[in-house]
């Protein structure tokens, strides 16, 4: 035991000793004393001679006479009774009445009254023949008595002899009988007991109702701790008991005294109060004492007790006051069942233990003093209020040790820990440089690894090239022989497998470098996966395969990347047709859904195939790259790419795939693609929505080309009062955007991933939509050799890193004015010339009249294209842009010519020629 729990210990154990010192002189003040030779004997007692001034009081205790019908005056008396006693020995079944006779002989005293707690019955009192006082109503049968439980008190005549008649009945409780013993006293001898009485039970009722509040608060406050709410409730039941045991209801209403639902509710309330009560404390100590408790015990304790609970709510008094005995055993079983484990807690040395097994011993020999008392084996009285209390003491005790030493653990702790992250500091800050170091090796080994395997992938594309195109040639060949041909076929068919691993290989390796372009446009989906579905009918017909597809939607619009999702469709339905059976079925549908799973608006696809299954186990694990099923057919014939590459492409759109299967019946493969897709940065790679970022401001464009995110964003936060920033991460990306919105200037890094600096440089020169844009190189690299080399190749200038935000803002502003003006120039020049053509001959060409619209170059292609008859996505190939691009530039001609079509225009420019 520890020196703080041993100073708790004796602190509590003074106390006990305290408590115990002023009990017992409360005891021998207020409750009545045993005097030799003063105690009932055949129903007499002589107090002739006896002190009431300085006693104040005595038990009227012993054998009082006893019989079962009325006696008159003068009578023999069958038998005796013992009071307090229950009557069950004479009247087995305790349902019955009796009359109690005692001869009381003392000197005249004025100021003699009988004061009688409680008799669990109805009764009257006659005093020499006189009714002095009642306790319900008396009555021979169930249907004349009414039971009540309430103290009364009475005074006697100013006489010698008293003769005491008690009759007493029950008919609606198991047992029956005076249940506390009469006393005789002075008026202030027996007020001053009826008062310490009150404030006792007062005292002991707020207490409960303090302790059930504190226990309900800790359990708001960390509702985790399901123990707390435990005792509360625990504590409740208790106060409900003692309050229903003091009769304070009935003192408080006593017009309600003669109903019989009172004492019913009364005896529920008193039994329930236990039975419910100890459900509560034995589960609280099972989770306070968790390892010490057997839940098999535990749970088989807590199914009597509520099989107890229900019998008393369903039946009334006289048959749950039956069953009281065993209730008794119970509470006595979980009491030995709590010091049993707060023992074992003791012995294993848990803290706080040698506390509440003190406290709670306390609590059980209370308990088993209102046993005794409550079967009239004792007349101590009600104690079990005294020990909660002090078990209540104990328990707050040992709350106070375990925070008390909590906290002294948790300041150790922190100081240890102090240390130890300042020893823990240094050693990372030295491992810190060799991590760093590392990780750079690794990173380029890995990046290394993947561009190999890549690379790999690109060469093996050219001998496959070579090997499929005169395939072509030789299929079909009428000059070869069935049995050449087929072999030609076969040779055929693999190198077209072949090609299509290389190019799953060769997609995968891009997403993993951050290089894939997700370009997005509107679709009807419906129409799309219609025009997928017949594609694959001709197969379904070899096959002897149903092929079907439904829906309850005309037409559904979604934001996909038509190539991407081609794959994904086309991917499930090669293998649905691949494991369908004989005679099979496969089936495709489409629906919106919008439910708890996925709140957000969306499709979902259901491609179906009967007959092959695919186990529970593989059902995540199939996507997995280079994943073969073990326990199906089911990837046996290929390398497990296929399956990875689709979920690939429905993450990038922000979508789910799943599978359901049943075993022998059927597999469905379940896609969940959003209405309206943001495809947003993975991994700090380059994964973009390939559309024209629209500017169209006043402030001139600028593109930003540098794949330091936290630079990039410094630049751009300058800029953007000045400039349209568009941002790039590496060359690649910087490319795209600059043939996209081609901007007034391109600012670069030059070491950047994927594309350097120079390689930018150079694809723009090559490019006639981008080699007259302005680039400036922004880096470190600042040697003689590598300024040349950026200046040779077309660059205009350099700014070395460390810079001023300043110098670069006037560089740039020099820069976009003299293109402005450079293009003003140009401008007027043209529309000078195009003026000048007008005049002189009307047959010129259409698309001149377009800069008197201000039309711009890169639109003017486009407009060429569509008039020539070209459709969308072949304008979008022949330019290098995408059908979104395509679209909002057609659609600013429009706007800016003031037509609505391509019908519109042609008008227009006939006008015009």
């Amino acid at each position: 035991m520890k020196k703080k729990e041993k100073v708790l210990f004796f602190s509590l154990f003074i106390l006990f000793l305290i408590i115990v010192v002023f009990g017992f002189y409360s005891y021998i003040k207020i409750v009545p004393p045993h005097i030799a030779g003063y105690k009932v004997e055949n129903g007499f007692i002589n107090f002739t001679g006896f002190d009431f001034s300085r006693y104040g009081m005595i038990l009227l205790e012993g054998n009082w006479k006893y019989s079962n019908k009325e006696m008159k005056n003068g009578d023999e008396y069958p038998d005796t009774i013992t009071v307090p006693s229950h009557w069950n020995k004479k009247l087995s079944t305790g349902e019955g009445y009796a009359f109690l006779y005692l001869e009381i002989l003392v000197d005249i005293k004025p100021d003699l009254y009988v004061y009688i707690k409680d008799a669990k019955t109805a009764y009257e009192i006659y005093i020499n023949g006189e009714k002095v006082a009642y306790n319900g109503k008396f009555g021979k049968s169930k249907n004349e008595s009414i039971p009540q439980r309430l103290p009364v008190f009475f005074q006697l005549p100013e006489m010698n002899r008293i003769r005491f008649v008690w009759k007493l009945c029950n008919f609606y409780e198991f047992k029956g009988g005076p249940v506390n013993t009469p006393v005789i006293g002075t008026r202030d001898a027996l007020s001053t007991k009826l008062l310490f009485q009150d404030l006792i039970d007062i005292l002991s009722i707020g207490i409960l109702i303090l302790i059930t509040i504190y226990h309900f608060q800790l359990w708001i406050l960390r509702s985790k701790d399901k123990e707390y709410l435990l005792f509360s409730i625990f504590s409740f039941l208790m106060f409900l008991r003692l309050f229903v045991l003091s009769c304070f209801f009935e003192r408080l209403f006593p017009s309600l005294n003669n109903a019989l639902f009172i004492f019913e509710i009364h005896y529920k309330a008193k039994a329930i109060s236990i039975t419910l009560g100890w459900i509560f404390f034995i589960y609280f100590f099972s989770k306070l004492f968790q390892d010490y408790f057997n839940k098999k015990i535990i749970y088989i304790y807590c199914l009597i007790g509520i099989f107890y609970s229900i019998l008393i709510l369903l039946t009334n008094a006289r048959i749950f006051t039956s069953v009281a005995y065993q209730m008794e055993w119970l509470l006595i079983l979980g009491c030995l069942l709590v010091i049993y484990a707060i023992i074992r807690a003791y012995l294993s040395k848990i803290e706080g233990a040698s506390i509440l097994l003190f406290g709670f011993t306390i609590f059980f020999g209370t308990i088993i003093n209102d046993q005794l008392y409550n079967n009239g084996i004792i007349i101590t009285g009600d104690l079990a209020h005294f020990g909660i209390t002090f078990y209540m003491l104990a328990q707050s005790s040992f709350l106070a040790f375990r925070f008390s030493h909590a906290m002294d653990r948790v300041e150790n702790l922190s100081v240890n820990l102090q240390n130890e992250v300042n020893n823990m500091t240094e050693e990372m800050r030295l491992q810190k440089t060799q991590l760093e170091i590392a990780n750079k090796e690794l990173r380029k080994m890995d990046d290394y690894k993947t561009e190999l395997f890549q690379n790999i992938s690109h060469e093996l594309k050219t001998p496959l090239t070579l090997i499929l195109g005169p395939l072509e040639k030789l299929r079909g060949n009428k000059q070869y022989s069935m049995k050449d041909n087929k072999y030609i076929e076969i040779i055929h068919r693999n190198a077209r497998q072949l090609n299509t691993l290389i190019n799953q290989i060769l997609e995968l390796t891009k997403i993993d470098l951050g290089k894939t372009i997700v370009e997005m446009e509107c679709i009807d989906i419906i129409k799309y996966v219609t025009y997928i579905k017949e594609s694959f009918e001709l197969q379904a017909k070899e096959k002897n395969v149903q092929l079907s597809f439904s829906t309850n939607e005309k037409k559904i619009m979604v934001k996909l990347d038509k190539e991407k999702f081609h794959i994904i469709i086309s991917n499930i339905l090669s293998n649905a047709f691949k494991f369908v059976n004989i005679n099979g079925e496969v089936v495709i549908s489409i629906k919106r859904i919008k439910s708890d799973n996925y709140p957000e608006p969306g499709i979902q696809i259901d491609i179906l195939n009967t007959g092959s299954s695919i186990p529970e186990s593989e059902q995540e694990i199939i996507f997995n790259r280079l994943y073969q099923s073990t326990s199906s057919t089911f990837h046996k014939t290929g390398l497990g790419l296929g399956l990875a590459l689709v979920k690939e492409y429905i993450l990038l759109h922000n979508g789910e795939i799943h599978i359901e299967s049943t075993q022998g019946q059927w597999t469905k493969f379940i896609i969940i693609l959003p209405m309206e897709v943001d495809i947003t940065e993975r991994n700090d790679k380059n994964i973009i929505e390939k559309e024209s970022l629209g500017i169209e401001s006043s402030k001139p464009a600028i593109l930003l080309v540098e794949d330091n995110d936290d630079l990039r964003f410094y630049l751009k936060d300058n800029l953007k009062l000045y400039f349209q920033v568009i941002e790039a991460i590496d060359g690649n990306d910087a490319f795209q955007k600059a043939v996209e919105n081609k901007p007034s200037v391109i600012i670069s890094d030059i070491l950047m991933p994927n594309k350097n600096g120079f390689e930018l440089l150079k694809d723009l020169q090559e490019n006639e939509h981008t080699q007259d844009i302005p680039f400036l190189f922004i880096t470190a690299k600042s040697s003689y050799e590598e300024k040349i080399k950026g200046l040779q190749m077309g660059a205009i200038d350099y700014i070395n890193k460390p810079f001023q935000i300043e110098l670069l803002y006037l560089k740039l502003l020099s820069i976009t004015k003299n293109t402005k003006f450079q293009s003003s120039r140009i401008k007027n020049e043209l529309e000078n010339k195009i003026s000048r053509v007008l005049r002189e001959n009307r047959q010129i060409d259409k698309l001149t009249a377009y800069y008197t619209y201000n039309i711009k170059l890169n639109e003017k292609e486009v407009i060429d294209l569509l008039l020539k008859g070209n459709e969308y996505k072949e304008i979008a190939q022949m330019l290098h842009i995408s059908e979104n691009t395509v679209k909002k530039r057609i659609s600013r001609v429009y706007s800016k010519c003031g037509v609505q079509n391509k019908i519109e225009l042609m008008r227009l420019l006939m006008d015009l020629s």
